[in-house]
């Protein structure tokens, strides 16, 4: 069964989570070390870093130990999650980097368990001000080191003037600052306590000025889209009778608007945006990496042994781009690059299935239900123009993980508390 966080040992509970939290943000140690210029090796990764990370699962797992109905439960309740896991797996049988693929995947496994640890621990909203707490520590040290060492948290050229605050790039802080704003707005409208709301306003407030501040077009992008999406779907919730019309009138205006934008990419991108109409390299990068592709498109290259530098398979496209690109800024193209087909039609459908989910959960009218269709918004969305999907010591993979279990739960036995928030991840 799991356990609310207590009074005495909780607090330190909570204290170690938010600290692994930040750490799989990659917060503070990966800026200090590249402003010392030590900087990691592709096969390895920051040492620092899967040390601290290697430790803190192996404390957060032992409790694992302990609970065991409860943990197969969880997995039994997650097929295609598990499924998807167990392909990575698999992936090492015909890797040509078997011995990297291999510590690739087990740290995937780790992370993927601790989710799981998240789950029997805290309940939703403690989850919440778990991760609220977190993104509001990194993002007040990323507004505080902009205005107290400037050199440190702006970006030079060609980015200069980009806030990154206490990230390696500003389209982290970007990111994070997106995410931050929708956990600390839906922490604000579950608050019943005046300080809290207080509280988490600010919360949003100083992720509002970091969001701008790091000028990150796909931030901004995916925030507007959240936005909207809140609008639109509130709209048809009070038309319940006329769902299936509302959404047909929305897939042909999202295609207008596709046909339109395609029509007129140039245009908008340069003389409207003010930006990069290759996406800053993304676009000649998709091309390129769709040639690799169809050269192992069925199962792929192994996972986490792609992006090998000069090393590994991607030394054409470095070779052939001059840019020495850590991943496929596309969460989707590295998922085939990694597992092949079969790989990319799983975490497609994991998707998409818990993305039904949690629309199905809206019509609760719970406030809490929000927030796992703008999340899996969030995840989709996101993982087009940045890899953040299925990565190892990655705070997204256990939010995957978290979802999974409580969106899986929730679909066949539903419980909810008094404040609107799920508790499917322990019995009451």
């Amino acid at each position: 069964m799991p356990m609310r966080v207590g009074i005495i040992p909780g607090k330190i509970e909570f204290i170690f989570h938010t600290f692994v939290c930040i750490l799989m943000m990659g917060a503070f140690f990966p800026m200090f070390r590249s402003l010392l210029g030590i900087h990691s090796q592709a096969l390895e990764g920051d040492p620092f870093q899967r040390a601290v990370l290697t430790t803190a699962y192996a404390l957060a797992l032992l409790s694992l130990c302990f609970q065991l109905r409860e943990v197969l439960l969880m997995i039994a309740s997650t097929p295609v999650l598990w499924l998807l896991m167990l392909w990575a797996t698999l992936s090492i049988l015909w890797s040509d980097f078997p011995d990297v693929a291999f510590r690739r995947v087990l740290a995937l496994w780790l992370t993927s368990l601790y989710g799981l640890v998240l789950c029997l621990r805290f309940e939703f909203k403690s989850l919440l001000r778990l991760l609220g707490g977190a993104l509001l520590v990194v993002l007040a040290a990323s507004l505080a080191l902009v205005i107290l060492f400037p050199d440190w948290a702006v970006m030079g050229p060609p980015l200069l003037g980009n806030w990154r605050g206490v990230f390696i790039h500003k389209n982290h802080l970007g990111r994070f600052s997106a995410l931050a704003l929708l956990v600390a707005g839906v922490l604000f409208l579950l608050s019943e306590k005046t300080v809290e709301r207080i509280f988490w306003g600010v919360a949003i407030t100083v992720a509002l000025v970091t969001l701008l501040g790091s000028q990150s077009l796909s931030a901004l992008a995916v925030s507007s889209g959240m936005i909207l999406s809140v609008l639109f779907l509130k709209t048809v919730l009070r038309r319940k009778k006329l769902v299936w019309l509302w959404l047909l009138l929305f897939m042909i205006v999202a295609a207008v608007a596709v046909f339109l934008l395609a029509q007129n990419y140039e245009r908008v991108m340069v003389e409207g945006l003010d930006k990069d109409a290759s996406l800053s390299g993304r676009l000649p990068l998709w091309r390129s990496l769709f040639e690799k592709i169809a050269s192992e498109p069925l199962l792929g290259y192994g996972y986490g042994t792609f992006w090998l530098g000069a090393d590994g398979p991607a030394a054409d496209i470095w070779k052939k781009l001059n840019w020495e690109v850590p991943h496929a800024h596309n969460g989707y193209l590295d998922l085939w690059l990694h597992l092949g087909l079969p790989g990319v039609c799983l975490g497609l459908y994991l998707l998409l299935q818990l993305f039904v989910l949690s629309i199905k959960n809206l019509f609760s009218a719970m406030p809490a239900a929000w927030f796992w269709v703008l999340l899996l918004l969030y995840l989709i969305s996101y993982n087009l123009v940045e890899s953040i999907f299925l990565s190892v010591n990655s705070l997204f993979m256990v939010l995957i993980v978290y979802s999974c279990v409580v969106l899986q739960r929730r679909r066949s036995a539903p419980v909810l508390d008094s404040a609107g928030t799920e508790t499917c991840c322990r019995s009451e």
